[in-house]
């Protein structure tokens, strides 16, 4: 596979390349006039920076057809990631001997008079260990992040992560699954939202098209086009689906102030609409989403009444349990403890969940050390 790059993985890259791209450079630099330094240093930084751009945009190009390139050593490209950042620092110090002169050259030709083959050696494997190293770690990430971002059905957007542990790392393996089949898999589904988005009719027919067609472009990670769909139907635009919808984008964002007007907004809609809507599922959802929200953005005391309204309106065990976690997080443990022995009344199937969280309150808050039957 070709050498894929993201800003941090090419920072990395160059930091870590700098130690033996200055050795190289300097042992150069001894051998070289001064026109032929500036030559070879100005033709250097030109390949690598040029080789980078094309077969970086030859990536990005691949798509999904990525997974047909060879990967070479390391995989994903990382050998020639590091070669091409030595060639860089190896050009970049020697214009600067030409240019500058005077005491970078003095420091230059200091390293390769002082220079040894141990000096050598660790920054061979600074610039090539290392940043192999940080690739792995991001990819770790990565696939953490896709898990997450699958689970909220955030299918775009679980899809370009994945894209990016499978360009980085085409050989990667999570939890027993290759990158490459993990990414067909998010891609078919990717696909079948989409084909299913396509099949609704154009123009829209009714509300509920016009809510659809923005649920599955905020599914495939198009949230900007999600919320400019809706604004175009203004009487969608002001009903209590449409708020929920706009609330859940806004969460994603993390922008919290903007999430809790929508779910709030969306309580007022559903209110408003002479129906029972405290039975409803979306009602339900507003409150869960505005407890979930304001206490992200720091309102605990409002987070609390969401969610107690929410145990209101529907008494379940998840419920329960879900406040027995927001007082379990806010160190209020009698409370906690309350909640947990609720959900367990509620829905006996909890029980092993609520003895786990009994356990976390045993050894992380003070005053807790009863038995969890007590």
């Amino acid at each position: 596979m070709f050498p894929y790059i993201t800003l941090d993985v090419l920072l990395v890259g160059f930091v870590f390349a700098m130690p033996l791209g200055i050795l190289i450079a300097s042992h150069i630099r001894k051998l070289v006039s001064n026109s032929l330094a500036g030559f070879i240093g100005f033709g250097l930084i030109g390949i690598s920076i040029t080789l980078l751009a094309v077969l970086n945009i030859s990536v990005e190009r691949g798509g999904a057809s990525s997974l047909g390139y060879t990967t070479g050593i390391f995989g994903g490209g990382a050998a020639m990631r590091s070669i091409l950042a030595i060639l860089f620092w190896i050009g970049g110090v020697l214009v600067a001997t030409v240019i500058v002169k005077g005491k970078v050259t003095q420091l230059v030709n200091q390293i390769a008079n002082q220079s040894d083959s141990i000096a050598f050696f660790a920054s061979v494997v600074a610039a090539t260990l290392m940043p192999l190293v940080f690739v792995q770690v991001r990819c770790q990430h990565g696939w953490k992040r896709f898990e997450e971002l699958s689970e909220s059905m955030r299918i775009g957007e679980a899809r370009s992560e994945l894209l990016t542990v499978l360009r980085l790392a085409p050989n990667s393996v999570w939890q027993g699954r290759t990158v490459a089949e993990a990414f067909q898999y998010v891609q078919a589904e990717y696909d079948r939202i989409e084909q299913a988005r396509q099949r609704l009719p154009h123009p829209p027919e009714d509300s509920q098209t016009v809510i659809q067609q923005s649920r599955y472009l905020a599914i495939l990670g198009e949230t900007d086009l999600a919320l400019s769909y809706l604004q175009q139907f203004p009487a969608v635009s002001r009903s209590a689906d449409a708020a929920l919808l706009r609330a859940t984008i806004f969460e994603t964002r993390q922008a919290w102030d903007d999430a809790i007007n929508e779910y709030v907004l969306g309580q007022k809609q559903l209110m408003a609409s002479g129906e029972p809507y405290q039975i409803s599922t979306q009602w339900q959802t507003a409150l869960r989403g505005e407890g979930f929200c304001r206490r992200k953005a720091g309102d605990l005391l409002a987070a609390e009444r969401a969610y107690l309204k929410l145990m209101q309106a529907a008494p379940s065990g998840s419920n329960a349990l879900l406040l027995a976690y927001f007082y379990e997080d806010v160190q209020k443990t009698s409370a906690a403890k309350k909640w947990i022995r609720e959900a367990v009344r509620l829905e006996p199937a909890y029980g092993d969940e609520a003895q786990r969280l009994w356990g976390k309150l045993a050894t992380s808050h003070f005053g807790c050390f009863q038995a969890y039957r007590n």
